[in-house]
C-alpha cells in the first residue's frame, strides 16, 4: 500500500519495506513510548476470509513464542480495511542485503547465520510445532549487535505465493529455496522442509549463486522436484568439504531420507564449524538436489559415532521449561560493513557529535585530496625529515584501468609492466601496474607488445602525421591477446587477465575509429568498402574441385561447399539441438585475426604459422566430411600432446587453403570419472566427434553435451559413458572425451547448410 496508515495507539514513522505479501512500516507504540515495526498485509490476501482467521490463530501461537533468535510478536489485528502485525523493530539489515552488496558470505559467517536460524527454528518447532515455509534471506534479519533473527513466522503457511499459471491454487514459499514437498503442494509439511529450505539458503550465501535462479519461478517449481544444482565447491573452490556435505544432506529430494530433526542438523553444524566432516549418516550420490563433484566422492563422511548409554532417568515432579537465550554474533568486521542503521531516535548529543565527526572527514578528505593534486602538480620537491635534507625524486608514472572507452585523443589505458620491472614494496596490491610480480614469459611478452602499441598510439594522437602505424598497433595488440590468452589459464588471482585484454580491444578499437575519422577528413582518399564473397561454378572441363575466387585472406570453400549431402541424419539432428540457437545462418567470410580459436591460435591463420606455434609435427591432411560442414571444404590435421585437462590430440580444422577454421581437443583413454554433470547425458544423443564423424558404439551408452559460448568461439564438451544401471546416476566408465571450437562464422556457416539440408 502507498498511504501511510492509520491506526489507533500508533504514530507511523517512515516506510521501510514492501512486498507481494506486506508493506512493513517503523512506528512508535504511544502507550508504551516504544519503536516497532508495523506489517501492513496486502489487499489482495484478504479476500478470503478463512485465511483471515488462520493468520491471527498463526499470530497468536507465534506470539508465544519467546526465543533471541525470532523477532517477537507484540500484536496483531484489524483496523477498518487494515488487516496488521505488530512486531519487534530490528534496527539492521537483512541477510539479503548483505548479498545483494557482497555476492556471497564467507564460509565462517554463513555458517553463524545458518546456526542462528536453526537454532530459532527448532525452538518454534518443539515448542509450538511451527513452521516457517519461507526461509530466505530476505526473512533473516542481523541486528545491530550482530544477533541472527528470523521474522514473518508461519506467516507463509498461512496465504502462501500465488503463481499465475500454476494448477496449485495456494503455493507456500518462494520458489528458489523450497523443498520438493512444498513445490508438489503436499499438506502435511513438517520441520524437514524447513531444512531444505535453510539448505538452499546456505548454497546461495556460500557460492552466491541463487539456486536455479536462470529459470523463472514455474519452472523452479518443478526443477526443485527433479533438477540438480552443481556441487558448491565447483562454484565457491574455497568452500570446505564439511560445507558441502552438509547442504548436500540438507536438500536430499526425498524427506523420509533427509535429517529428521533440527537436532541432527544442529549436531552436524558444530561438526562442519569445527573443521570436520558431517558425522550423521550419508546417502549414496544421486538422492540430493546439490550434485556430488569428483573430488567428494573420494572422501566420505565419518560414519555416525554410536551414543553412549544415558544413565537411568530419575523420577522428578514437574518443573517449568527454562528457554535458554542463545544468540548468534556476527564478527566485528562483518557488522561494520553491513550497513546497519541505528534505531529511530537517540540523544540530541550523539547527533551533534555525530555531525562532528562528518565535518572533520569532509575536511580530512578535502585535504587529502588537495595535497595529492599538489604532489601531482610540484614533483620536485621532496623533504626527508630524518635527515633534514630535501631531495629531488620523479614521480612514478600513474596506471590504471579505465571501465569505459577513452574519448578521442584521451589514451589512458592499463600499463603493462615492463620485462626487467622488479617488483616494487606495493606488490600484491591489485590495480597498480608497477605491483605485477608474475614473471611468466607470454605474459611479459604481451606486456611488452601492449606497452609497445600504446607508445606508438599516444605518439599518433600528437600529431596524425603517419596513419600506417595504426596497423602496427593494432597487429602489436593482437599479438598481445593472443600472448595474454596462452598463459591466462595459469595466470594468479590478483592478475585480472580478461581485463588486460579487453584494453587490447578497446586500444584495436580506438585505431579503426582514429582511421575512419582520418578517411572522413581525407574525402577523396576513402577506400571503396569491401565487395561481398561471389561463389562461383566450376569450369565443365576441370575435374578436380577448384577453390571458390575471392580475396587471399577470406574463408576458401570449394564450389561444391553448398551441393547437397545426404546420409547422417542422426549427426544433422544433434547438430541442429546444438547449434541453432547460438547463431544465424550466413555466409560470411571476412577474416577475423582477434578471433581466438584456440591459445594463441586466431581464426584464418595459416596452418603453417599455427604449426610453429604449436611447436609439434602434424599428420597428413584428411578430409572433414561431418554432414552439415560446407561439402569438400574442410579439413583435419592432427597433433599429440599435453593439453591440460587430460587431452592428448588436437585436431586443426582448415578450410580449402589450409587456414584455421576450428579447432578440436580429443582425449581417447579418459579415467574412470566422469568429466560432465551427470544430468547432461542422455540416451537421445549420437555424435560425441563431430569433426571425425564418430558416434556411439551401442545404443545404451549415453553421450553427455555442454556448450558454451567465450568471446564469439563456441565450445562443445562431449563425454561418451558406457551404461552401469549400478553406477552414479545410471552411468558407467568414460570412454572418450571431445572438446570442440567452433569460431561463429563458421557456426554461422553451419547453421546455413543445415538450413539448405532442412535440418534447420
Amino acid at each position: 500500500m502507498d498511504r501511510t496508515p492509520d491506526l489507533p495507539g500508533y504514530e507511523i514513522i517512515a516506510k521501510v519495506g514492501a512486498g507481494a505479501m506486506a508493506s512493513v512500516w517503523t512506528a512508535r507504540q504511544v502507550s508504551l513510548d516504544r519503536v516497532v515495526a508495523i506489517k501492513i498485509l496486502s489487499p489482495d490476501l484478504l479476500r478470503d476470509e478463512e485465511a483471515i482467521q488462520r493468520f491471527h490463530l498463526e499470530a497468536r501461537a507465534a506470539a508465544k513464542l519467546n526465543h533471541p533468535g525470532i523477532v517477537q510478536i507484540y500484536d496483531a489485528g484489524s483496523s477498518g480495511d487494515l488487516v496488521y502485525l505488530v512486531m519487534e523493530f530490528v534496527a539492521g539489515c537483512t541477510v539479503g542485503e548483505l548479498l545483494q552488496r557482497r555476492r556471497r558470505l564467507g564460509e565462517k559467517h554463513s555458517l553463524l547465520v545458518a546456526e542462528g536460524v536453526a537454532l530459532a527454528l527448532a525452538y518454534a518447532w518443539d515448542e509450538a510445532r511451527l513452521i516457517h515455509c519461507d526461509v530466505k534471506p530476505a526473512n533473516v534479519l542481523v541486528d545491530q549487535d550482530g544477533s541472527i533473527k528470523i521474522t514473518d513466522m508461519g506467516l507463509a503457511k498461512v496465504f502462501g505465493t500465488s503463481l499465475p499459471g500454476t494448477s496449485r491454487e495456494m503455493f507456500e514459499g518462494t520458489p528458489h529455496y523450497i523443498s520438493p514437498e512444498q513445490a508438489r503442494g503436499e499438506p502435511d509439511l513438517d520441520c524437514r522442509g524447513d531444512i531444505y529450505s535453510l539448505g538452499a539458503m546456505l548454497y546461495h550465501m556460500t557460492t552466491g549463486r541463487l539456486p536455479f535462479g536462470d529459470s523463472s519461478e514455474l519452472e523452479v517449481v518443478e526443477r526443485q522436484i527433479s533438477d540438480y544444482l552443481p556441487d558448491p565447491q565447483q562454484i565457491n573452490t574455497e568452500l570446505s568439504e564439511g560445507v558441502a556435505w552438509l547442504i548436500e544432506k540438507m536438500m536430499v529430494k526425498d524427506r523420509t531420507l533427509r535429517y529428521q530433526s533440527w537436532a541432527e542438523v544442529l549436531a552436524d553444524m558444530k561438526h562442519v564449524q569445527n573443521g570436520d566432516l558431517p558425522a550423521a549418516r550419508t546417502l549414496a550420490a544421486g538422492h540430493s538436489t546439490v550434485l556430488r563433484s569428483e573430488i567428494r566422492m573420494m572422501a566420505k563422511p565419518k560414519p555416525a559415532a554410536k551414543p553412549e548409554p544415558e544413565p537411568p532417568k530419575e523420577v522428578e515432579s514437574p518443573k517449568p521449561k527454562v528457554v535458554v537465550k542463545q544468540k548468534i554474533i556476527l564478527p566485528k568486521d562483518m557488522r561494520e560493513k553491513s550497513g546497519v542503521s541505528r534505531k529511530p531516535g537517540g540523544e540530541l548529543a550523539r547527533a551533534v557529535l555525530v555531525l562532528f565527526f562528518m565535518a572533520v572527514s569532509v575536511l580530512l578528505a578535502y585535504g587529502t585530496l588537495f595535497f595529492l593534486k599538489y604532489r601531482e602538480t610540484h614533483p620536485s620537491q621532496s623533504r626527508d625529515y630524518w635527515s633534514g635534507k630535501t631531495e629531488t625524486r620523479p614521480l612514478p608514472p600513474r596506471s590504471y584501468v579505465k571501465s569505459s572507452p577513452p574519448k578521442e585523443g584521451d589514451a589512458s589505458y592499463w600499463q603493462a609492466p615492463a620485462a626487467d620491472q622488479q617488483p616494487s614494496e606495493n606488490a600484491g596490491k591489485s590495480g597498480a601496474a608497477d605491483t605485477i610480480q608474475w614473471k611468466n614469459p607470454s605474459f611479459l611478452r604481451g606486456a611488452r607488445q601492449f606497452n609497445d602499441a600504446l607508445a606508438k598510439y599516444k605518439a599518433y594522437l600528437a600529431d596524425r602525421s603517419n596513419p600506417d602505424i595504426l596497423k602496427s598497433v593494432e597487429q602489436q595488440c593482437r599479438d598481445a591477446i593472443a600472448a595474454f590468452e596462452s598463459c591466462r589459464a595459469y595466470a594468479p588471482p590478483e592478475i585480472k587477465m580478461q581485463e588486460l585484454i579487453n584494453q587490447c580491444y578497446r586500444l584495436i578499437s580506438d585505431c579503426r575509429q582514429s582511421t575512419l575519422m582520418d578517411s572522413g577528413r581525407a574525402g577523396s582518399k576513402n577506400a571503396e568498402p569491401t565487395s561481398p564473397i561471389a561463389i562461383r561454378a566450376a569450369p565443365a572441363s576441370t575435374s578436380a574441385p577448384q577453390q571458390v575466387a575471392q580475396s587471399k585472406d577470406q574463408l576458401t570453400l570449394a564450389p561444391t561447399w553448398n551441393n547437397p549431402q545426404t546420409g547422417g541424419a542422426k549427426i544433422v539432428a544433434d547438430l541442429k539441438s546444438l547449434l541453432s540457437s547460438k547463431g544465424q545462418p550466413a555466409l560470411d567470410p571476412s577474416p577475423n585475426p582477434s578471433l581466438i580459436v584456440f591459445g594463441q591460435i586466431y581464426y584464418l591463420m595459416p596452418l603453417r604459422e599455427a604449426a610453429g606455434i604449436l611447436g609439434k609435427p602434424i599428420s597428413p591432411r584428411k578430409n572433414l566430411n561431418c554432414p552439415g560442414f560446407p561439402r569438400d571444404s574442410f579439413f583435419y590435421y592432427s597433433t599429440e600432446g599435453d593439453f591440460g585437462n587430460g587431452f592428448e590430440k588436437l585436431l586443426l580444422v582448415t578450410d580449402s587453403a589450409d587456414r584455421i577454421a576450428a579447432a578440436q581437443l580429443v582425449n581417447e583413454h579418459p579415467d574412470e570419472s566422469l568429466w560432465l554433470e551427470p544430468t547432461v547425458f542422455s540416451e537421445q544423443w549420437h555424435a560425441y566427434n563431430f569433426i571425425q564423424s564418430q558416434t556411439k558404439g551401442s545404443a545404451k551408452w549415453r553421450i553427455g553435451h555442454r556448450v558454451e559460448v567465450v568471446n564469439q568461439v563456441v565450445r562443445i564438451d562431449s563425454e561418451l559413458v558406457a551404461n552401469d544401471e549400478y553406477g552414479y546416476f545410471g552411468l558407467g566408465d568414460s570412454k572418450a572425451r571431445v572438446s570442440l571450437y567452433l569460431p561463429q562464422p563458421v557456426v554461422n556457416l553451419i547453421l546455413l547448410r543445415l538450413e539448405k539440408m532442412g535440418g534447420i
